[in-house]
């Protein structure tokens, strides 16, 4: 039996279509509407979820507009978890150079996946905890043991969107992947601060938020956090986590604040 309900959370504006499968896997999935890769069926055991990280003015040739963080607004402490976590050995990721949009350079893309990775490392005192794992032609987010980064289009009004399939005995991840919009403009900025000119997403910043979701982080509805649900042309401020963000990881984690 397919049963399709159509949430939407007034409190995060955060929209998804859940879906559960009742079969004999027991599965059951919340899934962005147009993937359907996730609609293959999962092992005994194994969820998915996926995220979806939508520009802060969604209209047509537009990137959002950035806004410059407000007296206290990345010290709040708002966080909410999901039921996952990365298990002590760590993560290998790989990046599809292919699909890397023009105007970047793969090696550029991957010191900007890397950064976004760095200001996650807190989590654990193993130094190789994000591992880069180098290249991989995967073209689509799958459950095929590899937790790839890559580009392809995707409906307009999202940014990006995350995919985390884990274990619900272990709560462990079993595999993660995160795909970008290749229909947006896409920079790696040398800029500092909170908001560049660049009119254009800055892949540091939003693979941060991403990756936030990889580690077993909600959505928040508190725009100067890094989790916070919107992104924005020419936005920076995601690049570094709010104290929110930091509790949150830390309550997953165990971990000291940095």
């Amino acid at each position: 039996m397919l049963i399709a309900v159509m949430a939407c959370c007034a409190l995060t504006l955060s929209c998804y279509v859940l879906v559960s499968y009742a079969q004999s896997l027991g599965s059951e999935r919340a899934i962005a509407a147009d993937d359907d890769p996730l609609l293959h069926p999962l092992p005994p055991g194994i969820r998915v979820r996926a995220f979806i990280h939508t520009p802060r003015v969604v209209q047509p040739n537009h990137t959002g507009i950035c806004k410059e963080t407000v007296p206290g607004g990345d010290e709040l402490e708002w966080y909410d978890v999901a039921p996952w976590r990365i298990g002590p050995s760590g993560i290998t990721w790989k990046l599809n150079e292919s699909t890397v949009p023009a105007g970047i350079s793969a090696s550029q893309a991957r010191s900007a996946i890397d950064d976004a990775f760095s200001a996650w490392s807190f989590i654990s005192p193993n130094p190789d905890f994000f591992f880069d794992g180098g290249k991989t032609t995967i073209k689509t987010a799958k459950l095929d043991g590899t937790n790839a980064i890559l580009w392809k289009k995707l409906r307009a009004g999202i940014l990006g969107e995350t995919y985390v399939w884990y274990d619900t005995v272990t709560g462990l991840v079993v595999e993660a992947d995160s795909v970008f919009n290749s229909a947006h403009p896409w920079v790696v900025s040398n800029a500092s601060g909170d908001c560049s000119d660049f009119d254009a997403y800055d892949l540091q910043n939003i693979a941060t938020h991403e990756l936030g979701h990889w580690i077993g982080l909600e959505h928040v509805f508190a725009e100067d956090l890094t989790m916070f649900l919107f992104g924005a042309g020419g936005e920076l401020k995601k690049r570094s986590l709010g104290v929110g963000d930091v509790l949150g990881a830390c309550f997953i984690y165990g971990c000291d604040m940095p």
